[in-house]
């Protein structure tokens, strides 16, 4: 819990420090973020490496319009080609996923997975950091926000209607306040 509430509030500050740049200045910022993970990538995914590669992507100069669009389906095609973490196989998570129905349950003790319903015809599985679950479950001001009086007191209450019996998003995301910093502002049973 402590490694999340140090990463909503390194979250906080730099989305506070985004909303002070021009427009060029934050474009520049995205950029320069996307260009970091690129280099990640390139040293870590046979799948990245062989698009940046076939592609003569120079990775100090590239945009993201110079990849492909990753789909479900080139995702669960390519999933242990894209994973930069080792141990993290779409083998794996399909045995835990069988195995676990609980989403509170992490993969490998570390990771949370949520998986798509299947709806469309194919499942998908996406797994997140302890670090990249606080940043993405951060709801921190995203743009202008008005004075408002809180006549509130007390913890929100807030109610979930949806399949609950694996590792799907909503049920994970919500579950996942019981043990992170949101977990004294919003009460779930």
């Amino acid at each position: 819990m402590l490694l999340e509430l140090m990463v909503t509030i390194g979250k906080a500050r730099e989305v506070r420090r985004a909303r002070k740049l021009g427009r060029k200045q934050f474009e520049a910022l995205k950029v320069d973020k996307f260009r970091r993970l690129v280099r990640h990538v390139r040293k870590r995914s046979p799948y990245y490496r062989r698009i940046i590669g076939e592609r003569n992507i120079d990775v100090d100069r590239c945009q993201p319009s110079d990849f492909p669009v990753l789909t479900k389906s080139l995702l669960m095609r390519h999933f242990d080609e894209i994973s930069t973490v080792p141990g993290v196989t779409k083998q794996a998570i399909a045995e835990f996923l069988t195995r676990s129905h609980d989403p509170t349950e992490l993969f490998l003790g570390k990771y949370r997975v949520i998986h798509t319903s299947g709806s469309s015809g194919e499942v998908g599985y996406f797994v997140y950091s302890p670090q990249d679950w606080a940043r993405g479950m951060y709801t921190g001001p995203r743009g202008p926000q008005p004075k408002r009086k809180c006549k509130r007191k007390g913890k929100f209450r807030v109610a979930y209607f949806g399949a609950i019996d694996g590792h799907y998003a909503g049920v994970t995301m919500l579950r996942s306040i019981e043990s992170g910093p949101l977990k004294y502002f919003v009460e779930t049973r």
